[in-house]
Parts: C-alpha cells; structure tokens; sequence
C-alpha cells in the first residue's frame, strides 16, 4: 500500500509519488470511484538467469533443468606431482517437484567456456557449452528425504586437470549436471546461500604422491553456481501465466482514458483470481507473493517503478490483491503501457512455482482481473 501526504494548499498537478490512499472530503473536490476490468492480457516467456538459493535438475512434469557448478580454480592448491585417487562431489538436497519416490538420475559433463552465474540463462547453454561426448560422473537412484546428501564420483582425470598449473583454462571452467530421461525435478543448495557452510556444495579429492606411499584428503566448497530450465506452458486463451523457474510474466492493460489528467488517484485495488486446474504449486512454496510493475517502454523490455505486492487474501490460493495506485497515477499522466506480472525473489529463482490467473477472456466475467479505483478530482 502507497501512503503519501501532501499540502492542502498544493496547486501543482499529483505526481506519481503523493497520491493518499484515501479520499479526505475537501471543498470543492468530488471523490468517485468505479471498477474496471482488463482491456488486454498476454503471457511471454523470458529465458533469465537465476542464482538463485537453489540448484536445480531434472525432467518433470514437462520442466527440464540443468545445473552448473564451478569450483573457483584460484582457491584450488596447484600440485603437479600427485595423482588424484578419487574426486567426489556432495551437494544436499533442498527441493522437490515431482514424486518422492521416483527416479533421480543425471549425467555430469565439463564446461567448455567461461561463464558467470548472473548472466547464464537456458539459451546460453543450448550450444557449445559443454563436451556432450564424454561422461564425467553420474548419479541415479531413488531418494526418500527432501533434505538428504548425495555424492557423485567425478572423473579423476578431470579434476587433476583443475589441480595442474600446466592444464590450461578452458579445462577448468566446472561442470553441468545434465538429467537423464523421466527424472524428478531435484534441488540442492547453492554456494554461499545457508547459514551452514556444510550444506554448500562439496569437492573432496583424495590424492597420493608419483610412487603412491602417502596420501591425503582436501576439500573445496568455495565456487559459483546456477540452474538454467525450460517449460512449454499449455496455451489457453482464458488463463494468463506466472511462473518461476522458467520465466513466464503476464502483461495487463487497463484502459484508464476516461479519468481526467490532474486527477488525484487515492487508491487502486488490482484483483486476480487463480484458477486452481493451472496452478501448481509444492510444499516448499510458503511464499505465494508475486510483484507487479509498470511496462515502461510498450514491449516488456523495461520493467520499472514501484514493485507492488499481490497478495491472496487469506493467506491462501484466492482472490490475489494489490493497490497500484502509483502505476494508475503514471498511466492517467501517461503514457499507459500496462503492468508486468512477475514472482518475486528469491522464488522465482528457486523453484517452479506456477500461477495461473482467469484473464481477460475468462468464461466467467466476475473473475476477470479487475481494479478498484477511487480518485478526486476539482470542480469545475
């Protein structure tokens, strides 16, 4: 909710900023209010990059998610005359979409390009980013807790190669885990991102010296790392989509015209109801807010202004609400380019929460997305 104060002697028009939430009866100023309904919806689909708290992998339910680790090579001690007995790597569990009891499997591969964890997304790895030609390690089986370890053993060859001052850069840029077929949809914590430094991802290398008559252990859990995923949404004309994971925002438009430039607008409460048979959610979804912002350039390539929260308004899937008043007073000033639904973070970075909203074209005009707005303006 936008509160601003301003001076009852102000004679500039309201800027975007010092719209009250309320009417206050004044001389000379009629408060009306009205409720409208969407003129336009759309949803896209943005691929972005996540870094987020969690790394996620697998095939499900039509969601397909890769994930990519790199131990930094600098903090690695450089030993040419070692050979490495094994190299494990453990990560623990932290997400679930899917079955508990079904199969979780992938494949490991190396990274073949410098990458960075803010900026790769899923078209970033589509071509040429990893040696699909042989397998660096692997897991499957079938995991019970949502919060357990799992251990990969990685290719010893490979990592005496992050270990070398001779190997050259490029052999050490990390590794993709890559989901076989049919896989649940795992997570597993991110570097850097829980109070337990244990939790973080893990490589423990086992190395002896040339002649093999000693030997010893170190482990690494400094490093950077991102999933990149994909989904095709089902297309229905009555539904607008929010989904994290795999960026999907809805656009709405609001035709506003009839409200006179100058007016002040108090209050503007956007409503949205989800439709139950195209929301999917999980058990790790405690926070089901999303954000709406302003389309600031007429084709979602800039969102910007005030993020306003949408929230359900009992704490659980029904009727989402928002005041967007501050988006209502830019559009009345103009220009007018709609608002961007989006999930908030770190959610939408963190799993594949899905949100289906009844939109414009919704069979039932009573949940059609709608805003309340109440306004003032002088008399004449």
């Amino acid at each position: 909710m936008f509160i601003a104060l301003f001076a009852l002697s102000c004679s500039e028009e309201p800027t975007d900023q010092n719209s009250p939430s309320a009417p206050v009866p004044l001389p000379g100023v009629t408060v009306r209010d009205t409720t409208i309904v969407a003129t336009h919806d759309s949803t896209f689909k943005q691929y972005l990059p996540m870094d987020g708290i969690n790394n996620l992998i697998g095939n499900a339910q039509g969601y397909t998610a890769l994930s990519v680790l790199e131990f930094y090579p600098a903090y690695f001690a450089l030993r040419d005359t070692v050979n490495v007995l094994s190299a494990t790597l453990r990560v623990r569990l932290s997400y679930r979409l899917g079955d508990a009891t079904g199969p979780f499997s992938f494949d490991v591969y190396r990274v073949t390009r410098s990458w960075s964890s803010t900026t790769l997304s899923w078209d970033s790895v589509q071509t040429g980013f990893y040696d699909a030609s042989t397998n660096r390690g692997g897991f499957s089986g079938i995991i019970t807790s949502d919060s357990a370890y799992i251990t990969v053993d990685l290719d010893t060859a490979m990592v005496r190669q992050w270990i070398s001052s001779t190997a050259t850069v490029d052999l050490k840029y990390g590794i993709i885990l890559v989901p076989t077929p049919s896989s649940s949809v795992r997570g597993f914590v991110q570097f850097g991102t829980s109070d337990s430094a244990s939790f973080y991802p893990t490589l423990q290398i086992i190395a002896s010296n040339v002649s093999g008559t000693t030997r010893d252990t170190t482990s690494y859990s400094t490093g950077m790392g991102t999933f990149v995923g994909d989904v095709t949404l089902a297309s229905d004309p009555g539904i607008i989509s929010v989904q994290a994971g795999v960026i999907y925002r809805s656009k709405l438009m609001f035709d506003v015209s009839f409200i006179p430039r100058g007016t002040t607008i108090n209050s503007a409460v956007l409503s949205l109801d989800p439709s139950p048979t195209s929301t999917r959610l999980t058990s790790f979804s405690t926070d089901t807010t999303l954000q709406a912002q302003l389309d600031l350039a007429g084709d979602a390539s800039s969102i910007g202004g005030q993020s306003v929260l949408l929230t359900p308004i009992t704490g659980t899937l029904t009727t989402f609400t928002g005041d967007i008043s501050y988006a209502v007073q830019f559009w009345v000033r103009g220009p007018n380019y709609g608002l961007v639904l989006s999930p908030t973070f770190p959610a939408r970075t963190s799993r594949f929460d899905l949100y289906g909203f009844y939109g414009v074209h919704a069979s039932t005009p009573a949940v059609r997305p709608r805003l309340k707005i109440i306004y003032s303006l002088g008399n004449q």
